[in-house]
């Protein structure tokens, strides 16, 4: 590896997987991983090629320094904002994390979990995600087509079973052709195909991790609602080419609203 491998992810798009996933690389071909700074604080060898550094928000505009001169790659995974907003509501109902546990005074002493899971109902949840999180909107404001980024989807990885897609992912950051086997090997282990498949859906971190979430839980009025906070997000990071899909979803879900509807009668 001779480069400076940037590892850009977002929350609940990949983050903990190419976490573990890029670890095992480092660690098994012997390279500094370092999470990136936005003082530009490394230690004397952390940011020189060889290196990986995770950023884990994908604000790279924040981080001066990373992308100077021309020995650094990134590799940029998103996922669909629409599934993103789904697992992270889902996953900030149970984590534990310092920033959801901590008593806040604009939610009169309860933490952002305890708020979250005091209200009523999915549809208010979602809501309230999308009032006080800024993760889905830190993917709009990602530069795309930048200098020697590849971008790829959370999707298109979790269908990558062959690992030809990860093996262009690690070429492209400047791993040598013996180092490869070393990437799929990791890429591998830590994958919810691969060596993670036992523990599948176990812990805050993998609740489910498959696509395409959205069509079964959104409605047209969650959609408006998305739509008026994100504008063109999904068309901006290429998951709808206008916003006609809206029209594919029911005009409102009672299951948003805690509504379950009773089952037919048995015959």
């Amino acid at each position: 590896m001779n480069r400076r491998a940037i590892i850009a992810t977002h929350h609940k798009a990949g983050t903990a997987w190419m976490k573990t996933t890029f670890r095992e690389i480092a660690q098994r071909c012997r390279i500094w991983m370092v999470d990136a700074k936005r003082d530009g604080g490394y230690g004397p060898n952390e940011c020189k090629a060889p290196a990986i550094i995770r950023l884990r928000n994908a604000q790279l505009w924040k981080y001066s320094g990373l992308t100077e001169g021309d020995d650094y790659r990134v590799f940029h995974l998103i996922r669909d904002p629409r599934d993103m907003m789904i697992s992270a509501m889902h996953y900030h109902r149970e984590a534990n994390e310092k920033w959801l546990i901590a008593p806040r005074a604009e939610y009169a002493g309860l933490s952002y979990q305890k708020k979250l899971n005091g209200l009523p109902s999915d549809r208010e949840r979602f809501h309230f995600e999308m009032e006080n999180t800024n993760a889905v909107g830190i993917v709009s404001r990602w530069q795309y087509g930048r200098k020697h980024c590849f971008e790829c989807k959370y999707e298109e990885l979790m269908d990558d079973t062959e690992m030809m897609l990860f093996t262009q992912v690690v070429s492209h950051l400047g791993f040598a052709e013996e180092e490869l086997e070393i990437c799929r090997s990791a890429f591998w282990n830590n994958s919810l195909f691969g060596g993670m498949a036992a523990g599948q859906g176990s812990g805050p971190h993998i609740r489910s991790g498959v696509a395409r979430q959205w069509p079964g839980v959104f409605d047209r009025k969650l959609a408006a609602e998305f739509l008026a906070r994100y504008g063109s997000v999904l068309i901006r990071a290429g998951y709808e080419k206008n916003n006609s899909w809206i029209d594919t979803l029911p005009a409102v879900s009672p299951a948003l609203d805690g509504i379950v509807e009773p089952m037919a009668a048995a015959s």
